[in-house]
């Protein structure tokens, strides 16, 4: 099976470090045009440093915030400016900076941040593309999430609680948007380590009283089935462009764990 995604659009958000970045080059390796966003200017313009020495040519960044409505409306007239359509939308998101806090810990001020960081900014902007996605009668949709809310931890209890009704939204999106080629789908990633995820183990190690080296043996590697942890190249990319590509076009409203086997949940 050869994909073929040479020249398709990609808006990826939060996708200036860690996890989004590293899907960008997947991206960008498939010939893809490719639109990053930070909220932060100098971070768009390292990544961008950096992810030009893929494509030099395919690769713009646009600084936007998944919690300020303006903004994403913003974001998406800009990208439709720059590459004259959305093909593909991975809708990615960092941290609050709450986390990691347990139920108790959070004021009613977490829970409205978090709720527009994780729900309401992704339903928004989805919303919003999936327009355009209509008039062309073709896109996909990709949300990044978590095992977790499979199985909820206590110190992701703001994300954990705010995520799991994003899957709620794939499946009623999906039965809207599958009409006209466009689907919609869910991805619970497991321990994919990152600057933003290790500086959060490191804080939890702390809560905790524990070296870091044992709370990463005893809560990431020991949990997985395969005993180690993720890598977005060779994990977590081939199923981003099998998901982005003609052949999923039966494949929607839909959750995928790519966890290494860490969740026990059915």
């Amino acid at each position: 099976m050869e994909i073929n995604l040479k020249g398709k659009r990609v808006l990826i958000t939060s996708s200036t470090k860690g996890i989004g970045k590293e899907l960008a080059k997947v991206f960008l390796k498939e010939g893809c045009k490719v639109v990053i966003t930070s909220r932060n200017k100098q971070n768009v313009n390292l990544a961008l440093e950096e992810l030009r020495q893929i494509s030099s040519n395919d690769v713009f960044g646009l600084t936007s915030d998944l919690t300020d409505y303006n903004s994403l409306s913003k974001l998406v007239n800009d990208t439709i400016n720059l590459l004259g359509g959305i093909d593909v939308l991975v809708v990615n998101s960092g941290n609050t900076p709450k986390e990691p806090s347990t139920m108790l810990e959070n004021s009613i001020e977490d829970w409205e941040h978090a709720t527009r960081l994780f729900l309401l900014g992704p339903v928004y902007l989805s919303t919003l593309v999936s327009k355009y996605m209509i008039e062309q009668k073709w896109g996909r949709i990709i949300f990044i999430s978590s095992w977790t809310i499979k199985e909820p931890q206590d110190f992701f209890s703001l994300a954990d609680v705010t995520r799991a009704s994003l899957i709620q939204f794939t499946k009623l999106l999906a039965r809207e948007l599958g009409k006209y080629g466009i689907t919609v789908n869910v991805l619970l990633l497991g321990s994919f380590p990152t600057e933003t995820s290790i500086k959060t183990l490191h804080k939890i190690a702390q809560k905790l009283g524990m070296h870091f080296d044992e709370l990463w043996n005893k809560y990431v590697i020991d949990v997985s089935a395969v005993k180690r942890v993720g890598n977005v190249e060779k994990d977590l990319g081939p199923l981003v462009i099998y998901l982005s590509s003609e052949y999923s076009s039966y494949v929607t409203g839909s959750y995928f764990l790519i966890d290494g086997g860490t969740t026990r949940a059915i």
